[in-house]
């Protein structure tokens, strides 16, 4: 989506506010606790060790997707299923 994309989406909602509703914005420390959240429901012991480490940078979520490759292909079809429940 470019500049153009985007003003035209802002004409539009100008035009029609009653038609849209906003998306709350969520807070840092919640995504924080989602991700300390489901760092609890991953079996596999050497996985904890690394999103641990990878939750005590600057920006967690960026570091945890270097570690999806890593992870044994059993273990990333848990963890999708678990995200979708």
């Amino acid at each position: 989506m470019d500049e153009a994309d985007l003003e035209e989406l802002k004409d539009k909602v100008d035009e029609n506010p009653d038609r849209y509703e906003p998306i709350p914005k969520a807070e840092s420390y919640e995504g924080y606790e989602d991700m300390v959240d489901f760092i609890a429901t991953v079996e596999n012991e050497h996985l904890v060790e690394l999103l641990e480490v990878a939750m005590t940078v600057k920006v967690p979520s960026a570091d945890l997707k270097m570690f999806w490759p890593l992870t044994p292909k059993k273990e990333r079809d848990g963890i999708v299923s678990r995200m979708r429940e």
